[in-house]
């Protein structure tokens, strides 16, 4: 048997699985990968909308001029951003939403 001596080396990944015999055990590296890939898409989705802002000339998000983050906060947040990412509306679309006075007209 080994032990793992080095926490920060390793991480748990799926192949984990096999070495697991409890359904407690199961469950809770199920969660932490799902939490770990929901923070990934997150991260992903932030930076495609502070990119398309900046494209369209807009306030970047969590600036002084930023009206998107004043409006969400936290987990409606992230629900949004996660609906932007499986493109159930566009970029352009929610940023309009928003800076309808600022937009350029879409080409």
């Amino acid at each position: 048997m080994v032990i793992n001596a080095f926490k920060n080396k390793f991480t748990a990944s799926t192949n984990r699985f096999e070495y697991l015999h409890t359904p407690s055990a199961k469950s809770k590296l199920t969660k932490f990968l799902k939490t770990k890939e929901r923070n990934h898409l997150l991260d992903k989705s932030l930076k495609l909308l502070d990119a398309k802002l900046k494209e369209l000339g807009l306030p970047p998000l969590y600036s002084k001029d930023d009206r998107i983050t004043k409006e969400y906060k936290n987990d409606a947040f992230d629900r949004v951003l996660l609906q932007l990412l499986d493109k159930q509306f566009g970029y352009y679309t929610f940023a309009k939403k928003f800076y309808k006075d600022m937009m350029p007209e879409q080409a």
